[in-house]
């Protein structure tokens, strides 16, 4: 590492023009790739994949997200009652309007104009049980005298044209039956009325469908603008209506749906990465400023430190897909990280130029940290470089970091030497503020290390008996931030409608679409049956109005074995007759029933919202999502499910899956992960140290501070009652990565020539600009905690807990061992002193 860290530091100061000149051209070839990058934010992208739920979970999403229409929530304001046939009147104004767009396809706030309007015969092609008994009843020859009498005592009073109408079209009401269907067999269908009005009366629901020769955009590759369009659009139309409809503002309306969301998300995501790396980058350089006060040195810095993030986001361009909203966190975390090596490096540096020439200097510091930053560098990505690996929530953040990391760790090694150079005497050797007190610090290590070793056994015995046990969550929620109007629009359908968080889904998957109907209807007849021995509250099925073209001739064959219809019709045809109608009124519907058409199927219209809530087209296969809504815990239904799941078809597969089941099985993973991580970090960093010092007090020096500062990261979280969570495990690699970085920085300082040397010149040193490199990780990373996506900014609190834990560790702990363990030429009594 010396070697290599001689060899990249002296080419800087040989060659200084060439240096920079190569890396000039590196950034030149790498900026076209920024203009590849793009920002997903498709939920399916952040799921690991290796069970039965996340992969399927992560189909659906990937489904949901790739559908295009878009919902308008109508709610009541606060406990105010409103009629819901004001709620409808309101909703049908908003239909018409958004109809009337050129951007607008179609609208509606409820499947079809009625029930009715269908064909009643379709209930043949889909009736379950339930349904088939109701229309043998009412298909039975004996049962033609009781209808006929109930029509004529309905028809006998004042009754408008459309009953009249639906009578005729339908004697035997089995338009009636096929609602009684629809409403048992859909559990949130509705409530008060046939449309899309939750139970309680107080939200409404608006489909709309984009039109489609306007889903792209001018350049063919990307729906931002039109959903920016559309959005626009939707959003002026709302507000015209609500102002002309609702004066008094009883009502509230706002939009959502996968692709408005995405779009805001992504908007979102791209001015926060904008805003986070501003103030990330203004507070490092302050604080940089305040420490060193050499504007030429600042100006190293911020020449320096935005290569690392250009470099790693143009490759990242050209070689990765679209990024996710996490991945802007990168950005921070390498200002953060990455000025750690130029700090140590420019602070030895111009401690070296109070006594030698700039190129003697540069050559001097190199061989002085050169080592420890290679060491830092390599642990630091190795780490971030593993989250990558065990983590594919935060999969992005740890390899772009981890790439910018070991980038950053080569452009200083190289670049700053070769400016250093060019720059000459122009810059100040002044080494900056604190050396005095970092001085007095180690004076006083020498004294009361024992109290500061007893204190830190006693803050950990304290927290052993405060804590409980660890508390595992995993939330897919807080990739959503919650102060977006789509998000919000979302969370309140889910409550007015029904949390989906408890709902399972069935998905089956396939090429052939009748297949996959196929094998969704048997999986229906599967749940009706579970259903009703109480081991799932209801379900929600496609099969209940689009079964398969087999599946409903088998229905209607069935049908047809217990009743002939021609009699039923020439039954039905006596008993009017028998009460003074004349049969002719009704004979197209007789007609058409003694006929017994097969191929009768549901209105269009209910069809089409079938297939945009339950059927995806998703790279040339079809996905069918039944919704299952469990009477017990998600784990113990999803395996009840996969017990009794029916036989599939040959090219069909299917998932149990759903956001709480997999959410639970990714804490159960972070439960196996914890102790496993902390084993791996322990002896992987007790490997490093071994490797790197060899003699055994000095190891230890090292390791106790390091194991200590983990345990107590994880017993912090055990005793406030926060949860481990993805990012606490994230939290816990950049406590061990920084972590050995600072203890590596200070015994390197403090290590001179091989043994022990001045305490005080460690602490002034490598200690001083710890504690820079620390106040500037904290400013990088506390910007993340006010970031609006909650999982970001949960990183951003368990980073700044460990990058605190880090420093007491590597400026406290580790100096009171070294003054006990290793005392150097400036302790009490030393000859060298």
């Amino acid at each position: 590492m010396g070697r290599f860290a001689g060899w990249l530091g002296g080419l800087g100061v040989r060659r200084p023009a060439t240096v920079i000149t190569v890396v000039l051209l590196l950034v030149a070839v790498s900026a076209p790739g920024l203009s590849r990058l793009r920002v997903s934010t498709d939920l399916s992208a952040l799921l690991p994949g290796d069970s039965e739920a996340s992969e399927g979970l992560s189909l659906v999403l990937e489904g949901l997200a790739d559908a295009d229409a878009v919902y308008g929530l109508l709610e009541v304001r606060g406990a105010a009652s409103v009629d819901v046939s004001a709620l409808e009147e309101m909703g049908a104004a908003l239909c018409a309007a958004f109809a009337a767009s050129t951007w607008v396809e179609e609208s509606s706030w409820r499947p079809a104009p009625g029930m009715p309007s269908s064909d009643p015969r379709a209930l043949f092609g889909v009736m379950d049980d339930t349904a088939l008994e109701a229309a043998l009843q009412r298909l039975a020859p004996e049962a033609a005298a009781g209808r006929a009498l109930a029509l004529r005592q309905l028809l006998a009073g004042p009754v408008d044209a459309e009953m009249v109408s639906i009578v005729r079209s339908d004697p035997f009401g089995l338009g009636e039956v096929l609602g009684e269907h629809i409403s048992r067999r859909f559990r949130r269908l509705g409530g008060q009325s046939d449309g899309f009005v939750s139970a309680d009366g107080r939200a409404l629901v608006v489909m709309i469908t984009p039109a489609q020769d306007e889903m792209l955009s001018p350049d063919g590759e990307s729906a931002d603008p039109f959903y920016r369009g559309l959005n626009t659009e939707l959003q002026a139309i709302s507000a015209r209506v609500m102002q002309a409809e609702d004066p008094g503002g009883a009502f509230r309306f706002g939009l959502t749906g996968a692709k408005v969301q995405s779009w805001q998300i992504s908007e979102a995501t791209r001015a926060e990465a904008a805003a986070l790396s501003l103030v990330s980058l203004v507070a490092i350089l302050l604080l940089y400023l305040l420490f060193y006060r050499s504007l030429r040195s600042l100006g190293i810095v911020l020449l320096l430190l935005p290569i690392s993030v250009l470099l790693t986001l143009g490759w990242a361009g050209y070689f990765l897909g679209p990024l996710n909203p996490l991945a802007v966190g990168f950005v921070a975390i390498v200002f953060g990280l990455g000025i750690d090596p130029a700090i140590h490096l420019i602070s030895t540096y111009r401690g070296l130029r109070q006594r030698l020439a700039p190129e003697r200097a540069a050559v001097e510091a190199i061989a002085e940290v050169g080592p420890a930053v290679v060491l830092a560098t390599t642990t630091t990505a190795a780490a971030l470089l593993l989250l990558a690996v065990l983590d594919p929530v935060q999969g992005q953040v740890g390899l772009l970091a981890g790439v910018a990391v070991l980038v950053n760790g080569l452009v200083m090694l190289s670049v700053l030497p070769a400016l250093w150079v060019l720059l000459g005497l122009r810059l100040s050797p002044d080494p900056g503020l604190g050396v005095a007190a970092a001085g007095r610090l180690s004076v006083w290590m020498y004294g009361n290390g024992g109290r500061v070793i007893t204190g830190s056994v006693v803050v950990l015995l304290a927290l052993l008996y405060l804590a409980d046990a660890p508390r595992y969550d995993a939330s897919l929620r807080g990739f959503q931030p919650t102060d977006l109007e789509s998000v919000r629009v979302q969370r309140a359908l889910e409550a007015h409608f029904g949390d989906d968080r408890g709902e399972l889904f069935v998905l089956t998957r396939g090429g052939d679409l009748e297949d996959v109907l196929e094998t969704n209807d048997r999986w229906a007849e599967v749940l009706a049956e579970m259903q009703a021995e109480g081991q799932i509250a209801g379900f929600d099925s496609m099969a209940t109005l689009r079964p398969a073209a087999a599946t409903a001739v088998r229905r209607q064959q069935r049908l047809r074995e217990r009743v002939e219809l021609a009699a039923a019709a020439e039954a039905m045809r006596a008993a009017l007759a028998a009460q003074g109608f004349a049969p002719s009124a009704f004979e197209q519907a007789l007609g058409e029933l003694a006929a017994g058409s097969a191929s009768v199927s549901l209105d269009p219209q209910w069809l089409r919202w079938l297939e945009q809530r339950f059927l995806q087209r998703v790279h040339g296969e079809f996905r069918l999502l039944t919704r299952v809504y469990p009477a017990q815990a998600a784990e113990e239904c999803a395996a009840l499910l996969r017990a009794r799941a029916p036989a599939k078809s040959e090219g069909v597969s299917t998932y149990v899956t759903g956001r709480e089941l997999v959410e639970g099985e990714a804490s159960a993973l972070l439960r196996y992960r914890l102790p496993r991580l902390l084993v791996m970090l322990t002896l992987g960093l007790l490997a490093v140290l071994a490797l790197a010092y060899r003699q055994p007090r000095l190891v230890s020096a090292a390791f106790l501070p390091l194991s200590l500062s983990g345990l107590l990261f994880v017993l912090v979280h055990c005793a406030l009652g926060a949860p481990i969570t993805p990012f606490t495990m994230a939290g816990l690699l950049l406590l061990i990565g920084v972590g050995i970085d600072d203890h590596l920085f200070m015994l390197a300082r403090y290590l001179r020539g091989g043994r022990p040397g001045s305490l005080a010149e460690a602490m002034s040193g490598a200690g001083r600009a710890i504690l820079v490199t620390t106040m500037t990780s904290l400013a990088a990373f506390g910007v993340l905690s006010f970031s609006r996506f909650e999982a970001l900014a949960q990183f951003g609190r368990a980073a700044a807990l460990a990058l605190s834990l880090a420093f007491l560790a590597s400026v406290i702990l580790l100096p009171a061992l070294l003054a006990r363990w290793a005392p150097g030429e400036d302790a009490p009594g030393s000859t060298g002193t």
